[in-house]
């Protein structure tokens, strides 16, 4: 589930942007750092390589960098590059790597304050559907993003 609401975004964004969707350019990782190395050399290596990647999570953000820092891709000035998962770590790479960040406190919270209902016995959802939550994520701008054109 949520690596689909993650490729659903990123489809919401391109189409928002109108950039033309490259099936080419989508790959699914497994959310480990060496699936963002290996997706990412299968990027670079195709005939066709995109200006920025966008990466799904934070272990295969830092594959993908190691990847490009390995082929001596110079971020942002070659290829841009947006994580998702904001880390200490990308704040002191360089560049500093422009991500989006979840409120993780906010997440483990609600987590924890539905889990301790439960155990007090409470009902929480009387009739049965799953429980969705969704909080709000933030674009973090630092220095990796690329201006592209279309």
């Amino acid at each position: 589930k949520t690596g689909k609401g993650r490729l659903d975004g990123y489809m919401r964004a391109l189409n928002e942007a109108g950039i033309p969707k490259n099936d080419n350019f989508i790959k699914i990782g497994n959310f480990k750092k060496e699936s963002g190395i290996n997706l990412t050399e299968e990027l670079l290596d195709s005939h066709t390589r995109p200006d920025s990647i966008f990466v799904s999570n934070l272990d295969m953000t830092l594959g993908a960098m190691i990847k490009l820092k390995e082929k001596n891709i110079k971020v942002p000035d070659e290829l841009g590059i947006v994580g998702f998962d904001d880390s200490e770590w990308a704040q002191i790479v360089h560049p500093p790597i422009t991500t989006v960040s979840q409120p993780v406190y906010s997440l483990g919270l609600n987590s924890a304050e539905i889990l301790l209902r439960k155990i007090e016995g409470h009902q929480i959802n009387p009739n049965h559907k799953p429980m969705i939550i969704s909080l709000n994520t933030e674009l973090i701008i630092r220095e990796s993003d690329r201006k592209i054109s279309r």
